[in-house]
């Protein structure tokens, strides 16, 4: 079963930010800085709330190197796995 999301922090960083399109990029940031990723029903949820698409976003999402789609713990786990995976392939 799935969890449902509070926005109310994406909320008080949409007001913030005065629910500006131009402003999406700080928005991303703080959004960021609050999960530490951008999760994808956070992203639909701006999108719905600044009336853009969600892949205009992801498009600005995955063009500037500082932001992630991933938890970072699960990014982290794939990075040793990776690892576990090349040392065994060069034995």
């Amino acid at each position: 079963m799935k969890l449902k999301r509070n926005f109310t922090k994406v909320e008080e960083i949409l007001k913030k930010h005065g629910y500006r399109k131009d402003n999406l990029i700080k928005i991303l940031l703080d959004v960021q800085k609050e999960y530490r990723y951008l999760p994808e029903d956070v992203i639909n949820y701006i999108g719905v709330a600044l009336d853009i698409s969600p892949a205009k976003i992801y498009g600005v999402a995955t063009f500037y190197a500082q932001f992630s789609l991933k938890p970072f713990l699960f990014v982290m786990v794939l990075r040793v796995i990776w690892q576990v995976l090349l040392l065994l392939l060069a034995q």
